[in-house]
């Protein structure tokens, strides 16, 4: 496996991995519109001298194959230079357990710390958390979602208590 930094050239690839992990997260494709749109973000933040200058992806290639197998988007924090978060992680099932996730992640670590950067950070799934853990990143936000439409219904239907009624 070879891990190298994504140029212009690899947003294709890089589209192709963000609509497979969204595949797999949502069990469905994301709309065609959703898709050109980050692409466009994509060729943005590695082509602009401005944007390339504070985003970083990263692709795991399979040196037998010359396919990509996995990939990571990272950025510098906007509101502090010494931190960075990384998102859209994602690496293709037939290759996981093989180190592919930690060594793109490693990749961000010592690009941000090229960077300046001493704190990295990123959101993540639940059932990922003991992966993260144990290369270091401490729990320490919960972030949760609601459709509004059912947190509407739901909100308006709580008692003074908290209880539901």
């Amino acid at each position: 496996m070879n891990i190298r930094r994504a140029t212009v050239l690899d947003v294709p690839p890089l589209v192709w991995m963000w609509v497979a992990m969204c595949k797999e997260v949502n069990g469905k494709e994301p709309e065609p519109y959703h898709a050109a749109k980050y692409f466009s973000a994509m060729t943005c933040r590695l082509f602009n001298a401005e944007l390339a200058e504070r985003n970083m992806a990263a692709l795991a290639i399979n040196e037998e194959t010359g396919l990509v197998i996995g990939c990571v988007v990272a950025q510098e924090a906007d509101d502090a230079r010494e931190k960075v978060f990384f998102e859209n992680l994602y690496v293709l099932p037939s290759n996981r357990g093989a180190g592919v996730a930690r060594a793109l992640v490693k990749a961000v670590l010592e690009w941000g710390r090229s960077r300046g950067a001493n704190v990295c950070e990123m959101m993540v799934k639940p059932d990922l958390v003991k992966f993260y853990e144990r290369i270091g990143f401490q729990h320490e936000l919960t972030q949760m979602s609601a459709t509004i439409d059912v947190a509407l219904g739901r909100v308006n239907s709580v008692g003074e208590g908290g209880e539901c009624v």
